[in-house]
């Protein structure tokens, strides 16, 4: 649990300034990420660098997506809903009662050398989460959502 604690808060707290890809029902998007600050003074800006014209704004708890029509920003909102790399919620307990945390050995993603940590869920409804952290940040580099068929 300790390890998902570190996992969790470096994907919210941690500084960045990057670029990601998010694949999400065969579409693939580009995204650029600059975050400074801690707690509550975190800011954060995610701007889409293909598809829709959209940005998301984050300052402390507020969360503010900006597109140029109603089409773009409800693009925003959706992808607003999980912004990687914070995908784990505050309170792991529900994550705890609900998945096995499994160790499932190792890779390299974006040169760094990273541990792939599967969450398999303990019943079919619900999707397996397969993350490959950096071992000195914890923060995730590629994370894969699969379905109880594996898809």
């Amino acid at each position: 649990m300790q390890l998902l604690r570190n996992v969790g808060n470096a994907g919210r707290q941690q500084p960045l300034d990057g670029t990601y890809l998010h694949q999400m029902n065969g579409t693939l998007e580009t995204f650029r990420i600059v975050r400074q600050g801690q707690g509550d003074n975190v800011r954060e800006k995610r701007t889409s660098l293909d598809g829709p014209t959209r940005e998301v704004v984050r300052k402390g708890r507020e969360l503010t997506c900006f597109a140029p029509d109603k089409r773009a920003l409800m693009a925003c909102k959706i992808s607003a809903m999980r912004l990687f790399p914070a995908l784990l919620p505050d309170d792991l307990e529900d994550v705890n009662r609900s998945y096995v945390l499994k160790r499932t050995g190792y890779d390299r993603v974006a040169q760094r050398d990273c541990q792939w940590l599967d969450l398999q869920p303990r019943d079919a409804t619900r999707y397996t989460m397969r993350m490959c952290i950096d071992p000195s940040t914890y923060l995730p580099l590629k994370v894969m959502t699969l379905s109880p068929r594996g898809d």
